[in-house]
């Protein structure tokens, strides 16, 4: 550790410009001094030999209660404090339109107002981005929505009081509606975050507690883990991927012979979207065949 500083190691320094050191403080490490020309202060050694000097010789005047008072009064604001320590000291400021708050005078002089009065400013009709307060009534925008959303599943744009809204379909009914803002946020982070369950649509509570994959991560409603009758249950789920495909192997183009629905992602690693079309593709038997031979989609790799 460094020798600690005395007053009369420092005075050999500051001496050679006619200052004197007349007390240490090993706290803040700082010593006072006295100017050659009388005037008094506080300052540390490391600053002193980088070139700090006199604050009164050299113009940088300690700010007062009276300054600092005028400057604020100047806009229409009262200043509450009854005392100025620093510039990084909070003051209590009321505002011209009677909102109480706190700031730093080093906040103030680079233009920090009231912050209630610039809310009140740039929210509701005064936001050059107002759209009719949607999003205080929980209003999803169709252009706001309509193109993050198209690519999981059917949008519909609904016309309702001069506003185009977002439309989707009921998961369990079909029937379009209108969710609300925070549902379709919820859809959107459902896609893109693993393990928060499904977080599809619906129209009312009855739809929702009917639709067996609500809430659900991995395995539908009341099913424990993963057993054959997934797979038995799946023919509508088959036939709606042919219908879609147009009974076409969309590797070969094939149009003769079985068709085959196959899955993408396999029904053992994820039960509960293996009921999504779009996990679907049509195959034909030659190439349903050549796909589980692939590393990862072996008949082998896939028993549970």
């Amino acid at each position: 550790m460094p020798p600690k500083l005395t007053v009369e190691q420092i005075n050999k320094e500051v001496s050679i410009e006619g200052y004197i050191c007349t007390d240490y403080n090993i706290v803040n490490k700082k010593f006072n001094y006295v100017c050659n020309e009388g005037h008094t202060g506080a300052v540390r050694l490391d600053h002193w030999r980088r070139g700090v000097r006199c604050s009164e010789c050299s113009g940088n005047r300690k700010l007062t209660l009276d300054y600092v008072k005028q400057q604020i009064e100047k806009e229409g604001y009262t200043l509450l404090s009854s005392e100025y320590v620093n510039s990084k000291s909070f003051l209590k400021v009321r505002c011209n339109n009677g909102h109480e708050y706190l700031v730093t005078y080093n906040n103030w002089i680079t233009g920090y107002r009231c912050s209630k009065c610039f809310y009140l400013s740039n929210t509701g009709e005064n936001n050059p981005n107002f759209k009719g307060g949607v999003t205080k009534d929980n209003l999803p925008l169709y252009e706001t929505f309509a193109d993050k959303l198209e690519k999981y599943q059917p949008v519909h744009k609904v016309e309702q009081d001069s506003l185009e809204l977002l439309g989707v379909e009921c998961a369990h009914c079909k029937k379009i509606f209108v969710p609300s803002r925070l549902s379709v946020i919820r859809r959107l982070v459902s896609v893109y975050k693993v393990g928060c369950g499904d977080q599809h649509m619906y129209c009312s509570d009855t739809c929702k507690n009917m639709c067996p994959i609500y809430g659900r991560i991995k395995y539908f409603k009341y099913q424990k883990r993963y057993n054959s009758n997934i797979r038995a249950n799946q023919e509508q789920w088959a036939r709606l991927v042919k219908e879609r495909d147009n009974n076409t192997c969309k590797k070969c183009g094939n149009l003769e012979g079985i068709m085959i629905a196959h899955h993408i992602d396999p029904v053992v690693n994820n039960p509960i979207e293996s009921m999504d079309l779009n996990n679907g593709i049509t195959l034909c038997r030659a190439c349903h065949q050549e796909v589980h031979k692939t590393i990862g989609c072996k008949y082998s790799e896939l028993r549970c």
